[in-house]
């Protein structure tokens, strides 16, 4: 087996890393304050006896379904299981081809208690189709920790300008927040997020500091607030496809070499007409995806595609 490295996957990690590494010594003097006030691991713990309902005990896996708005003590927020209130990707930059979109979110929590965030994978090459997502559970007083974490950074508010002037970094992807809460959907944007240190404004730092609490949960929020990760099941499947050239597909002389399977007509979905977006639920497409690899390609009449594959989350259109 070829031991080439995975560059579609891992650099969602990669990228968050450097973020971290360039970011920590500039952001921490300034947002010592915040995180103590937002960082706090006993919040919500006590010694009362755990919530039952469903989406608030974290050992319990069935999310809330009933769609509303928290009225209660906190921060408003809704309550559906469709409901994205946090989400926290990256977007544009220099990627190749199917990458951008199936790019997963670094963070996403919705309406009724669920953080999906990306599932491990190997760097072993060809390696398996669909990105690899984990879910769990987070409650009511965790999710209320994220948002106060936003709300004492000033974001859950109109966003302000992050442009700035000097960036000096080329093909860098821009750090994306979405926020759901208080009333309203906050968007924030900002291009080479820490990756300028020196040139960073106040408000790029302040953002990238609620940035890097994001990729540590637990640490934010108290592991008692979260369950455990599982691997995330889906109901649907969003793909795109390329038709491939022969001399493209003449191109792969290495071994391991690709595998050309038929398009199953089962799927309802022509690959012909795919190349933008067409979902697939996962009863039709069966075990099709998660029997592929990297190097798996599907023929439809007299043309090969490749694919890009991914589940179709909270808030994913198509």
């Amino acid at each position: 087996m070829n031991t080439k490295a995975n560059t579609t996957i891992p650099a969602i990690a990669t990228r968050l890393s450097r973020r971290t590494l360039l970011s920590a010594v500039v952001v921490a003097p300034a947002l010592t304050a915040l995180f103590a006030a937002c960082g706090d691991n006993t919040k919500g713990a006590g010694s009362n006896p755990p919530d039952t309902t469903p989406g608030t005990n974290p050992s319990d896996t069935t999310p809330a379904t009933t769609p509303g708005t928290t009225t209660g003590v906190g921060i408003e927020h809704p309550t559906g299981a469709a409901d994205v209130i946090v989400r926290l990707g990256y977007v544009g930059g220099f990627v190749p081809q199917g990458y951008a979109f199936t790019n997963v979110p670094s963070v996403l929590i919705t309406g009724d208690g669920r953080v999906f965030t990306p599932g491990i994978t190997t760097a072993i090459y060809p390696g398996q189709l669909l990105p690899a997502i984990n879910v769990r559970t987070i409650t009511e007083a965790g999710l209320q920790t994220v948002l106060a974490a936003a709300n004492t950074a000033g974001l859950l508010q109109t966003p302000p300008d992050y442009t700035i002037v000097d960036v000096n970094v080329a093909d860098a992807s821009t750090t994306q927040l979405v926020l759901n809460a208080a009333g309203g959907t906050f968007t924030h944007e900002a291009y080479a997020l820490g990756f300028q240190d020196p040139a960073e404004t106040k408000t790029r730092n302040v953002l990238n500091g609620v940035v890097i609490q994001l990729g540590d949960l637990e640490t934010l929020v108290g592991a008692q607030e979260l369950g455990t990760d599982a691997p995330y099941v889906a109901e649907a499947y969003r793909l795109q496809a390329y038709p491939m050239t022969a001399e493209a597909l003449a191109g792969y002389t290495d071994e391991p070499k690709p595998t050309i399977v038929p398009w199953p007509t089962t799927t309802g979905v022509e690959l012909a007409t795919a190349t933008d977006c067409a979902m697939v639920t996962a009863d039709a497409a069966g075990s099709v995806f998660a029997d592929a690899n990297q190097l798996t390609f599907f023929s439809e009449g007299d043309v090969v595609y490749s694919l890009a594959v991914v589940a179709m989350l909270p808030g994913d259109t198509c």
